[in-house]
């Protein structure tokens, strides 16, 4: 027979405990109860849970401890059990490998963020064999957003283009806009601005080296034919052969047409600085060449040449 099997037997043989209407706690903590039309001191009460405590003494020696003064009580444990499931103040954070310590209440000071979502409660966190919350991030930037949090400072601009990239996947927009006056972020955010104004630009760029690798194979120099418009040519003429031999039907890419006032020659220099940024050897082109097709007007499509040399 378990323990509390044996107590609340015993407490079934006790003495009947009239019906209670008002419990109160004393200075002393022992609890008095009052009765309807009669009321008993806080010392007969109190001595008549010693009688059970003791009858169950006598009774298992052996298990005095689990029932001695000095345990604790049911409303203790749970009072324990609540502290223990609160949201603690303080956190642990893995990111990357690289451990961090900070006040929740810093990672949560912008509520509109995903970092601050991550910590909110609201979502279970990932967590490593020290107990501390996994983020399978960049560490040594994450430090940087760290101290904005805590300071607003603004990281060094050496390191301020992979923050923003930080700042921008934890949603943190308060950082990034904070950032646009460090130099190496307000260079990118006008080649990012220059780049927005032609169309799949960052796909056409992809699809540029691609076509120059698969060129390449013979002379380790890749030409890439670009076809650029900013808007349709329509002719005029109607005389004009629209199924003419064009030299813009030998272009390996088409780009256009976009709304902006940019011509195609920004584009190509936008392409090939990009390139050369990205460590490319570019041989820069040499200009447009224009279809010679000529019957009551002049066609207006043209050609650029791009050359990218591999090793």
């Amino acid at each position: 027979m378990e323990l509390y099997d044996v107590e609340e037997d015993l407490l079934d043989k006790a003495d009947p405990i009239p019906d209670i209407s008002r419990v109160s706690l004393n200075s002393s903590n022992n609890v008095g109860i009052s009765h309807v039309g009669h009321q008993q001191s806080s010392n007969q009460s109190h001595g008549k849970s010693n009688s059970v405590s003791q009858r169950l003494l006598k009774s298992y020696p052996n298990h005095s401890s689990a029932v001695s003064d000095d345990s604790p009580t049911f409303f203790d444990r749970t009072k324990s059990n609540r502290q223990s499931n609160k949201v603690s103040s303080v956190v642990s954070l893995n990111v990357g490998g690289v451990y961090f310590t900070t006040l929740r209440s810093t990672l949560l000071k912008y509520q509109n963020s995903m970092l601050a979502a991550m910590f909110s409660g609201r979502h279970e966190m990932q967590v490593d064999s020290r107990g501390a919350s996994f983020i399978d991030r960049n560490g040594t930037y994450f430090g940087y957003i760290l101290e904005f949090l805590r300071t607003e400072t603004l990281p060094p601009n050496e390191y301020a283009v992979g923050v923003l990239m930080e700042a921008r996947y934890y949603g943190l927009d308060e950082l990034e806009d904070r950032m646009a006056v460090v130099p190496s972020i307000s260079a990118l955010i006008v080649k990012e601005n220059h780049r927005s104004q032609f169309p799949d630009y960052q796909e056409n760029k992809k699809r540029i080296i691609q076509i120059a690798m698969e060129n390449a194979t013979v002379s380790k120099t890749g030409e890439v034919l670009i076809y650029a418009f900013r808007t349709e040519f329509v002719p005029k003429s109607p005389n004009f052969n629209v199924n003419h031999h064009c030299s813009a039907d030998q272009a390996h890419i088409s780009i256009g047409p976009w709304e902006s006032i940019a011509d195609e020659e920004t584009l190509i220099k936008c392409l090939e600085s990009d390139l050369i940024d990205e460590h490319f050897n570019i041989r820069v082109h040499e200009g447009k060449r224009r279809c010679k097709y000529f019957y009551g007007q002049s066609c207006q499509k043209c050609l650029f040449r791009m050359q990218i040399i591999f090793g």
